[in-house]
């Protein structure tokens, strides 16, 4: 569906706000925006918000192996909202995937962390991190943690999810 589209049913749903978000930088797999195209979607949304409902644009970035983001914090503070996640080097020691996660958590622009354990039901084994340690991050630094609900993904799986809610984590269902 297109953009408006979208947002023209969440407000017939009565639904005060959308958030609309898709792949943005260098992720060639997902089809990824670039900056002509964020500025696009960020003009098509602005003429959206004049209909009765306030709509939010994000962008779901990847996390390169140094834990940075593979887009520009310039270009991340124009988004209303920034959404974390791994697509690439899922293999990496426990300590540095754990590293890797809390680094991007703590990227001030960095709102939702999604699919966080990489997973893929029946095809991709979940990668190896210190769960404890990232939940910590996550909820010092006010990030939610994606319960990605595709059946594909189931990720976080149930025993993380109960681990994150007993450290009184923010989840969000996608």
């Amino acid at each position: 569906n297109s953009v408006e589209e979208m947002v023209l049913k969440c407000k017939n749903l009565g639904y005060e706000y959308a958030g609309i978000s898709d792949h943005a930088g260098n992720l060639k797999i997902a089809n990824s925006m670039g900056a002509k195209e964020v500025s696009k979607q960020r003009k098509e949304i602005q003429n959206l918000n004049i209909k009765g409902i306030k709509v939010l644009q994000g962008a779901e970035v990847n996390i390169l192996a140094d834990g940075s983001l593979d887009v520009p914090d310039k270009l991340l503070k124009e988004f209303d909202f920034v959404i974390a996640a791994v697509h690439s080097k899922f293999n990496m020691a426990r300590d540095e995937m754990t590293k890797r996660l809390i680094k991007a958590i703590k990227n001030p622009y960095v709102i939702i962390l999604a699919h966080p354990t990489g997973r893929k039901v029946l095809r991709k084994e979940s990668y190896d991190a210190d769960w404890k340690e990232v939940f910590k991050a996550a909820k010092e630094h006010g990030v939610l943690l994606e319960i990605n609900a595709h059946p594909e993904r189931l990720d976080l799986p149930d025993s993380l999810i109960n681990q994150a809610v007993k450290m009184n984590c923010a989840l969000i269902i996608n």
